[in-house]
């Protein structure tokens, strides 16, 4: 087995033990081999996203996704794919980064949207993403989802909370861990 296999079977089953305790040890590995298995169909996604850009339209039924809407995803597994799925069902959407996520992969996930935009005719003003870290960042969203637009939120828990101090955090329980936030 490979050395990042084993990490990661590793973290996997830790993560199993110290947050979800009522499993039991004997499931671990079931687990850890669906999580692999859908880690490396996220991969093949994720590196070819344009590829699934026609499955990613969905028919509505009469339905309509144009109300103001707080997506939660899992920050793992094909989360790429979602914003791009808001945008190609015409739903106006802000996803909220993380500083550091700003700062090394803003312009490609900017490019990316300006091409997808571009190819579709879709007004790339209705798109985009806010750094949590920005002090203004709650004002921006209130005003967005008071317009009606939709708000997209990756559940990873401590985003934009770095250099704060802790009064100013707000803990809560997740699990069997606290995870704080703004």
């Amino acid at each position: 087995m490979a050395e990042n296999s084993i990490f990661t079977r590793c973290a996997i089953e830790g993560a199993l033990f110290n947050l979800l305790p009522e499993i039991e040890p004997s499931r671990y590995p079931a687990i850890v081999e669906a999580h692999t298995l859908m880690q490396n169909r996220s991969a093949a996604e994720q590196s070819d996203w344009q590829r699934l850009l026609p499955k990613l339209a969905v028919r509505s039924n009469g339905n309509s996704f144009q109300q103001a809407t707080v997506w939660v995803a899992s920050h793992t597994g094909p989360y790429r794919l979602i914003l791009p799925f808001l945008l190609i069902n015409q739903v106006p959407t802000l996803a909220i980064i993380d500083r550091r996520v700003a700062e090394a992969q803003r312009s490609r996930f900017e490019g990316e949207l300006n091409k997808l935009c571009a190819a579709r005719g879709i007004d790339r003003s209705r798109y985009g993403f806010v750094d949590s870290g920005d002090k203004f960042a709650v004002l921006r969203l209130v005003r967005w989802l008071r317009s009606g637009g939709s708000i997209l939120i990756y559940m990873d828990g401590n985003i934009g909370i770095e250099g704060l101090p802790s009064s100013e955090l707000v803990t809560v329980p997740f699990l069997t861990v606290i995870v704080t936030g703004k």
